[in-house]
């Protein structure tokens, strides 16, 4: 990644982290939630490139939505 990359990655997550506070706990709970819930070794971008990958993925997605919503709530 380039300096330039960098700066402006940073620039937008303070952006981000002044809209939502939280966007950082979202974030390392949703990841955690993934791992707990994805039965595989596959990310989400692999399970979607196959018709039974996606119908596993989008179980895995409802589960970890209900998991964020308990956590943080709606929106």
């Amino acid at each position: 990644m380039t300096i330039e990359a960098e700066i402006a990655l940073d620039n937008a997550m303070k952006e981000i982290r002044k809209e939502d506070p939280l966007v950082d706990a979202k974030v390392h709970y949703w990841n955690a939630m993934m791992e707990k819930h994805n039965p595989t070794d596959l990310s989400p971008m692999e399970l979607a490139d196959t018709t039974s990958g996606q119908k596993l993925l989008d179980e895995i997605n409802k589960k970890v939505s209900a998991e964020m919503i308990k956590k943080f709530g709606e929106g």
